[in-house]
C-alpha cells in the first residue's frame, strides 16, 4: 500500500483536490543548500574625532554682561540661568521665553541629566542652560538684551536677525 494513500483525508475535500500529491519528508536528513559566507567590510581602526558641536544659542557680549550681573543677586545657590519656552502667565494661549535661575542640584536632578548649555564665564560654572523641551525652538538663535523704558530685556533673534516670536 502506498504511504500517501494511507493518509486520511477529510470528507469535505473535493475529489480533484485529493489527487494533489502531498510532499512529505519520509526518510533521510534535510541537507540545506550551502551558500557562500557573508563578507563584512571591515572599518578602519582609526576613527576621526567628532567635531565640536556649535553652542545651542549664541550670546552677545551685552547679554553675557547682563546675565553675569543678574547672577550676582541670584537667590540661594542659583549660579546659572535656564532658558525655557513655556506658556504665559499673563495671556491665555500664548507662549513666552523665560530666563530662570537654576542651581547645580536642580541641573543634576533633571531628566535627561545632560542639558545643552553656553558657558557665560571662562572660569567657574556660570552657564546659560537651554531646557530640553525648548532646544529645537531656540537652536541657533542669538540672545541679546534690548532697552525698553530704561530696563534691559533679553530677546532672541533668529539667524537672519529677526526677533523670534515664541508663538510661531
Amino acid at each position: 500500500m502506498n504511504r500517501l494513500s494511507s493518509l486520511s483525508r477529510p470528507s469535505s475535500w473535493n475529489h480533484s483536490i485529493s489527487k494533489i500529491p502531498i510532499p512529505l519528508i519520509l526518510s533521510g536528513t534535510f541537507q540545506p543548500k550551502v551558500c557562500a559566507p557573508l563578507t563584512i567590510r571591515a572599518h578602519s581602526t582609526g576613527r576621526r574625532p567628532r567635531r565640536a558641536l556649535p553652542p545651542p544659542v549664541n550670546v552677545t557680549d551685552a547679554a553675557r554682561a547682563h546675565f553675569l550681573q543678574l547672577l550676582q543677586y541670584a537667590p540661594g545657590d542659583g549660579d546659572s540661568l535656564l532658558l525655557c519656552h513655556r506658556t504665559s502667565s499673563d495671556h491665555i494661549g500664548r507662549f513666552v521665553y523665560s530666563f530662570d535661575f537654576i542651581s547645580p542640584e536642580d541641573v543634576d536632578a533633571r531628566q535627561p541629566p545632560k542639558m545643552e548649555f553656553v558657558q557665560l564665564k571662562d572660569e567657574g560654572d556660570r552657564r546659560l542652560y537651554v531646557d530640553d523641551d525648548s532646544l529645537m525652538k531656540v537652536l541657533g538663535a542669538t540672545v541679546d538684551v534690548e532697552s525698553e523704558d530704561g530696563m534691559l530685556v533679553p530677546s532672541l533673534f533668529d539667524r537672519e536677525g529677526n526677533l523670534m516670536d515664541p508663538n510661531n
